[in-house]
């Protein structure tokens, strides 16, 4: 079913591209389906012509996390925390993205932010406990 999706959404994309919501639509064809870089690009694409698609950024970040690419990913989490600052899971990615990084200071604050929004959230839990076991 997903590959019928990205078909529909490439027709349509041959016939106009300036349809950024079949470019995001087929980067959330691709995800699920493991082509990551391609997803990305999508997103990209859609982020930069719609700035203020919280999910565009939002996906290109997860995106670039599942690429291992953190610093890639950390402008993404920005602009969605900046346009969506009540979501806890971009807090949580952008404290992720910075512990890969080595930057303990900026992953803390990160991380305190979205454990202050959702206080059960076990990833975020258990990435404290990652920074409390290196001390």
């Amino acid at each position: 079913k997903v590959a019928n999706a990205a078909f529909c959404f490439k027709t349509a994309l041959a016939l106009r591209a300036d349809l950024h919501f079949a470019t995001y639509w087929l980067g959330r064809c691709d995800f699920p389906l493991g082509r990551l870089s391609r997803a990305a690009a999508a997103y990209e694409a859609v982020a930069a012509t719609c700035p203020d698609l919280v999910a565009a950024n939002y996906q290109a970040g997860r995106c670039y996390v599942g690429l291992g690419r953190w610093a890639a990913a950390v402008p993404h989490f920005e602009r969605a925390c900046a346009r969506e600052p009540r979501d806890p899971r971009n807090y949580y990615y952008l404290a992720l993205c910075y512990q890969k990084l080595g930057d303990k200071a900026h992953s803390l604050d990160f991380l305190a932010r979205a454990l202050e929004l959702e206080p059960e959230d076990e990833r975020a839990r258990d990435l404290q406990a990652a920074w409390a076991r290196e001390g």
